[in-house]
Order: C-alpha cells, then structure tokens, then sequence
C-alpha cells in the first residue's frame, strides 16, 4: 500500500498519472455544490463542525460576559479596585480584562504540539478542562487577585480552543464547504458575545451577587457538553494519516463524507492526504532530524516552535506575513475594546446608563448579522472580496467614530441629553 500511494503521488505530480495507473478518475468531481446549499449534502460533517464551533461560543461569551458586569453595583462592591473612583482603578481594570488575551495566546502557542500529539478531538477536551478550572474560579473569586487569575486559566483554555476548534474543522471538511463550515466558528463566537450580553442584561436586575456570579456560572455549561460530546466526534483522518493509521483515516473520511471508501473521489482525497502527511513528516526529520527522534514533551514543543521558523525561510515567508497578517491586523482594529468596554464607550459619549446598554446591544447584534451572512457570499464571492468589502466598512467605520466623539466635545448637553 505504501509504494501504491507513493507511485501514485509521483505520478500525479508528474503529470504522467492515467486513469488505469492510479485506480480513480483524474477528472476532479466535487462532493456536491458549494456554499450554504454543500451542507445539506454533508449533514454529517455540518453537524461535526457546529458542534466543535461550541469552542467559539465558550470564546465569545467569556468576552462578551464582562462589558455589562463591570458596570453593576454588586460586582463593583466586591471588586471596589476596579471602580471609577478608586486610586488606578484604570490600570487593574484594563489588567482584568487583558488577563484573558494573554492566556488565549498562551493557550494557542502551545496548542499546536498538544493537538498533533493527543489528536484535535482530545485536545478539545483538555482545552474545556482547563476552561471550566478558570470559570470556576471566576464565579467563586472573594477578591480581585482571584478573578485575575481565573481569568488568565480561562483564557489559556478559549486560546487552546481557538486555536484547535478551527484546525479540526478544517481536515474534516470537504473544499467545497470548507470556508463556509469555517464560518461557524466565527459565527459561534459572535454568538457567545450576544447571548453573554444579554444574559448580563438581564441579570443585573438581581439584587444580590447572582447578578454577576450567575453569568460567569452559566458559562460551564455549553463547555461540559462540548467537553462530553468531543468523545463522539471522528478523529480527523489527516491526523490519523500523520500517526500512520491509513487505514483508520480512510474508514474516518468514508464516514464523513457518507460515501463508501471505494468510491473514487474518496479513494482519490485519502491518497492526498496520506501524501501529504507523508511530505510533511519528510521534511521535519530532513531539517530538524534530532528533535523528530525525542517523544518525550520538552521534544514535542522545540520541535513545535523551532519548526515555526520554517514559515519565515523563502517560498513560506510571503505566505506566512499575509496569514499572519491578516490576523493581526483584524484584531488591531480595535473590535476586542468595543466589546469589552462598549457600556463604558458610550457612557463618554453622554448615553444615558440604559441607552449605553441598549447601544452595547445593537453593536453585538450587529456582528452576528455580518458574520451570518458570511455563509451564504464566502464561498460563492471569495475571501478576497469578502476580504476588501469588511475593510472598506470599517474604515468607514473609523471615520465615523471619532467624528462622534468630537460631536459630543462640541455639543456636550445635548448628548448628555439622550
């Protein structure tokens, strides 16, 4: 079987590959059609991905949960450091927020070496695990030190799901609906930000420390059943190939994509992935020939790191800045401040406290409505158009927004009016 792929990854990168040599037909049909329409022809694999996209959701609440519990009274009396008046209240406030960025990076460097070592769907469970330990210990925090660090364990368990959640559904999916079952893991995490909203919303009327403690409870609930359900999940047949379980990630790959593994387009995919986890191993033992010989974990993670400098050598480095890129500067847009502080944003710009919520609100839900259509046009558009229209809109966008604030510069009472 090994010198059969062999030939026939040869053959087909060659160029001299035939129908009768390789065992399929060359001709490259789809799965089914693409965009929002391919997931009724791939209920399994949809259902797969909107259940790992549970990791999103766990993201978006635990971002969305603290714009409105820094503005109740209860909370602020058991926390009074982050409180307006109080002497640098500003610095442990934006500390307190920040604490969970810094442990999803944390989490998300480190997850890399964890998911090709235990497999995606395992390491999904150790992230809820370590996500849950930093939940609990934000409901149940007595002083501000406590929620500081349940929020970094918290955060360190979202980075290793945002890192991982994507990864996995992406070598489950078949290419036509690839970009579209990508999008439940934004969608998932615009969802968690509305529903931590408006649950904060509602729980603010509660007069005692439920109003604040309830939210952050509540968040362990759709991670324990991400955590269970994980069990169920297929392993991905690209790691099951990268292991040298063939045959396991052709029977994995037949069962995603319903068909029978004699079935030629499957037959054809398994080949590719076969080879190309083949290609990828070649290559880490020709350039870091030591590190790929240790199992042990301190191996693991020098060989996880020193590979990423593989993405800065020529031929990857473009590649890699406009990745990386890309990312980046969707998070320096400033999204991340306008939902953890936008009751506070719009309090500056002389809101009222319930318009300052009502606000908070139709931004968040405004999100939702922006990645729910990303279903239906990624896939049909293309990113890059996606790409450039969500860049012209928010310049927009950034125009728009100082332009506010010096509107309420300019006429400070009748804003304050509103």
């Amino acid at each position: 079987m090994a010198k059969k792929i062999d030939k026939v990854k040869d053959d087909l990168d060659y160029g001299v590959a035939t129908e009768e040599n390789v065992g399929f037909s060359l001709t490259v049909e789809p799965y089914g059609p693409s965009g929002f329409r391919g997931l009724f022809n791939s209920p399994y694999v949809a259902l797969c991905a909107a259940f790992s996209a549970l990791g999103g959701l766990l993201f978006g609440y635990d971002q969305g949960v603290i714009s409105v519990t820094l503005v109740m009274d209860h909370f602020l009396d058991r926390f009074p450091e982050v409180s307006d008046d109080a002497p640098g209240a500003g610095f442990k406030k934006g500390l307190m927020t920040a604490m969970i960025t810094l442990g999803a990076f944390i989490g998300a460097i480190n997850q890399g070496w964890i998911a090709d070592w235990i497999s995606r769907k395992r390491s999904i469970m150790v992230s809820v695990v370590v996500f849950t330990i930093g939940s609990a210990l934000q409901t149940s925090a007595v002083n501000y030190a406590m929620l500081v660090v349940g929020r970094f364990i918290g955060g360190i368990g979202i980075g290793q799901l945002s890192m991982v959640v994507p990864l996995y559904i992406s070598e489950i999916s078949p290419p036509e609906i690839r970009g579209t079952l990508l999008v439940f893991e934004e969608l998932s995490i615009v969802a968690g930000i509305v529903i931590a909203f408006y649950i904060t919303y509602g729980t603010r009327y509660i007069s005692s420390h439920w109003s604040w403690q309830l939210p952050f409870l509540l968040q362990i609930l759709p991670g324990l059943v991400l955590g269970f359900g994980a069990v169920f999940l297929p392993y991905s047949p690209r790691w099951l190939a990268s292991k040298d379980r063939e045959d396991e990630a052709l029977a994995n790959l037949a069962k995603l994509r319903a068909l029978p593994a004699t079935d030629p387009r499957v037959q054809r995919e398994w080949i590719e992935i076969i080879a190309e986890a083949r290609f990828q191993t070649g290559i880490l033992k020709e350039r870091h020939p030591r590190l790929t010989e240790r199992t042990d974990i301190s191996g693991r993670m020098r060989l996880e790191f020193v590979s990423w400098t593989d993405c800065l050598k020529p031929g990857c480095w473009r590649r890699t800045l406009v990745g990386a890129g890309i990312m980046f500067f969707q998070q320096f847009v400033g999204i991340n401040a306008l939902i953890y502080y936008s009751p506070t944003l719009f309090g500056t710009m002389g809101l009222n406290f319930d318009m300052q919520l009502t606000m908070s609100g139709v931004l968040n839900v405004t999100q939702l409505i922006g990645v729910f259509t990303s279903l239906w046009t990624l896939d049909r558009f293309g990113r890059r158009s996606i790409l450039l229209l969500g860049s012209v809109l928010m310049f927009i966008a950034h125009v728009i927004i100082p332009a506010s604030f010096v509107e309420n510069l300019v006429h400070p009472f009748q804003s304050s009016a509103l």
